[in-house]
């Protein structure tokens, strides 16, 4: 399986809109694989941030070069959506939840971001992985 780079830096570059098309979604396959890989060996915020540049900016060229809807941008339309993640503590492996509400209804855009978490049982501090919850739920929220 390429390496997310590789993809990446194919996608970019390329101007024919149905193979772009296919790049970004093998892109975006490759990425969910390496921060589900990521959340087991940690190799650093270095290529966390990179991943989030690199999602930032594909969904910035969805928009451009396929005439995608901007999925973070605020409309008077848009709907907001509730995500709600359950995650399991690895002190005392009781469940710790968190919610983030934000416009865009697609997992894709929490599953990229890491978040802070304190087990309220046991207090444990820990920076988790969205894309490693137990579970995620989304809501339209008003």
């Amino acid at each position: 399986m390429p390496d997310w780079h590789i993809l990446y830096d194919a996608v970019v570059g390329e101007t024919n809109p149905s193979v772009f098309e296919r790049l970004i979604f093998e892109t975006e396959d490759a990425i969910q694989r390496r921060l589900r890989e990521l959340s087991k060996n940690p190799d650093g915020p270095l290529e966390l941030n990179e991943i989030s540049d690199a999602v930032e900016n594909m969904l910035r060229l969805k928009t451009e070069r396929l005439g995608w809807p901007e999925p973070t941008a605020p409309s008077k339309t848009a709907a907001r959506y509730a995500h709600t993640l359950l995650f399991l503590c690895p002190e005392c492996t009781l469940p710790v939840s968190i919610s983030r509400v934000c416009y865009a209804k697609s997992l894709e855009v929490i599953d990229a971001q890491s978040f802070h978490l304190e087990c309220e049982y046991c207090h444990a501090r820990n920076t988790v992985l969205a894309v490693t919850a137990k579970a995620h739920w989304v809501s339209e929220w008003a």
